[in-house]
């Protein structure tokens, strides 16, 4: 009867530390998921972060840019006596002669 209970006890111990050894890598593979999504998550975020800075730069640059294209096209379009006689009627020499140097000025 002894060496029963003796088995019993011994399965028992057995079943009890298989069932804890089971709850321990249940319990780490649960955490290691957890780890994986909290990465993946930060990784998002970061590389969210670095492509709205390099769109931004970008933005400022073509900002920048198009000032720098309206201040040339404004001093052009108010000071250049080739685009006031374009708005004036002249001959279809003069007028020719008129665009092709506004085109040359614009190019330059």
């Amino acid at each position: 009867m002894k060496n029963k209970e003796k088995k019993k006890r011994k399965r028992s111990l057995n079943k009890g530390l298989l069932l804890l050894i089971m709850l321990g890598y249940i319990g780490l593979l649960v955490l290691m998921v957890a780890l994986d999504l909290q990465l993946i998550v930060s990784y998002r975020r970061t590389r969210e972060n670095k492509e709205l800075d390099i769109v931004e730069k970008y933005t400022e640059q073509v900002k920048s840019h198009m000032e720098k294209i309206d201040l040339e096209l404004y001093g052009v379009y108010s000071n250049n006596k080739n685009f006031l006689k374009l708005g004036t009627t002249q001959p279809e020499l003069q007028e020719y002669e008129s665009g092709y140097e506004l085109k040359e000025t614009l190019q330059k």
